[in-house]
């Protein structure tokens, strides 16, 4: 047990903030396109994008399989939440900044009731 920890040891990120269910996050990730490559070295292009929503489950806190849920409200007029997870420890992931909490007292471990929520909040509007 003690070699697998060391082996995934040097693969844990340090660098992001803990998270909790109930942060409002916004998360920057590399996306490559394998199509296009730089000039250079004829590394694969890639862009940053971002995805900003409320953290509505963790799973494996503490360990290298460590995954969140984001929950994001789609714009448009769509009844559509767009739920994203994401491995904590990703090289992908280039940052996570912390933008809030939500207005409610979080008193459960997963939120997916939320999505239903918005459903809803787009059917009355």
């Amino acid at each position: 047990m003690d070699a697998i920890r060391d082996i995934t040891k040097e693969y844990f990120r340090t660098d992001l903030p803990s998270l909790q269910v109930g942060d409002k996050v916004e998360i920057t990730t590399k996306n490559f396109n394998k199509n296009e490559k730089s000039s250079k070295d004829e590394k694969p292009k890639y862009r940053l994008t971002h995805f900003k929503g409320t953290v509505i489950a963790r799973k494996n806190p503490g360990q290298i399989g460590y995954t969140f849920s984001v929950l994001k409200d789609s714009k448009g007029s769509d009844k559509v939440a767009v739920r994203s997870v994401f491995s904590y420890h990703s090289p992908f992931i280039v940052s996570i900044k912390k933008i809030g909490k939500i207005n409610q007292k979080v008193r459960r471990a997963k939120l997916y009731f939320l999505e239903r929520e918005l459903a809803k909040k787009k059917d009355n509007e």
